[in-house]
């Protein structure tokens, strides 16, 4: 006869940094000179963990990338998005994703207006598609799109808490994040640790934070040419909304963010946050550059500025 095993909940549970400390395994950061997306992790981790060899080969099937990096000993991901680097003064590698271009301009005369700037049959109106510029506009997913999946890819191959290994770091987690990536879908949720809860605390309440409102512009800006004629700088926002330290983020978009799940109120001091309204990967890539800034700020890597 079989002997059923019954596990507590004290025997399963996992820890999570909503609900305590635990040591990091990656940080990220942003780099606004080179509008470049920072992962770092260890050497150690670099040697000994590898991507999910089918779900890889899965996600450059359904994109039709064509070069796929499993190994974090090299460049890591799709289409040469990562670039790996060692910053040997911390002893630490790594995997920089430089934005791409999203939407611009070429050289070319605008296909619409044959060049003249001007709508057809309407020569004090600008052409509605060059907005006057007489050059060709032009709208590119796949740079964005393969920096998402390698970046979706290097987290999933990060989250290792299953695992069992211990990291020798005294630096803690400060946030996990989920990127998520589909052909015309793209998802961006993870959890903020205590560190940055308790940072987000000691913030004015309904005050925009501007380092990662500043960060976002840059980032979008740069990805999406000329797009400030389609929106301002108020389709910009980043603010602690509560006194729990529940932060909000918004992007030009249909509502696009990240906002708190409901689910963690009043769960534990950190708490999960997912996104509302992601279109394309060029706004999942503005609102990681929102987290990066925010993980740059808990770690004093830049001062705020005063109120």
């Amino acid at each position: 006869m079989c002997e059923d095993k019954f596990y507590s909940q004290e025997e399963v549970h996992m820890p999570h940094i909503t609900e305590c400390y635990l040591p990091r395994r990656y940080g990220l950061s942003w780099d606004g000179t080179s509008r470049a997306l920072i992962v770092a992790v260890s050497q150690r981790t670099t040697a000994t963990k590898r991507g999910p060899r089918l779900l890889f080969e899965g996600v450059q099937k359904e994109f039709r990338f064509k070069k796929a990096e499993l190994s974090l000993k090299g460049d890591f991901g799709f289409d040469g998005a990562l670039k790996r680097r060692v910053r040997s003064a911390h002893e630490m590698i790594e995997f920089v994703g430089l934005l791409p271009k999203f939407s611009f301009y070429t050289d070319d005369p605008c296909p619409e207006c044959s060049g003249s700037g001007k709508r057809r049959g309407d020569p004090e109106t600008d052409c509605l598609y060059c907005w006057g510029s007489k050059k060709r506009y032009l709208v590119e997913h796949e740079k964005a799109q393969a920096l998402s999946a390698s970046l979706s890819l290097l987290f999933l191959t990060l989250d290792d808490r299953a695992s069992g290994e211990t990291s020798e770091t005294e630096e803690k987690q400060l946030m996990e994040i989920v990127v998520g990536c589909r052909p015309g879908a793209f998802f961006l949720s993870g959890s903020f640790g205590l560190s940055v809860v308790e940072w987000l605390i000691r913030q004015r309440m309904n005050r925009p934070i501007h380092e990662i409102v500043s960060a976002m512009k840059c980032a979008y800006r740069f990805m999406f040419e000329k797009s400030e004629r389609f929106n301002s700088d108020f389709d910009f926002d980043a603010k602690v909304t509560s006194e729990n330290g529940w932060l909000n983020i918004i992007c030009p978009g249909q509502g696009c963010g990240l906002i708190p799940k409901l689910n963690s109120f009043g769960r534990h001091r950190g708490y999960e946050f997912s996104d509302h309204n992601i279109d394309n990967a060029g706004q999942q890539l503005t609102l990681l550059v929102a987290l990066a800034t925010l993980h740059d700020l808990v770690e004093g890597a830049i001062v705020p500025t005063a109120a």
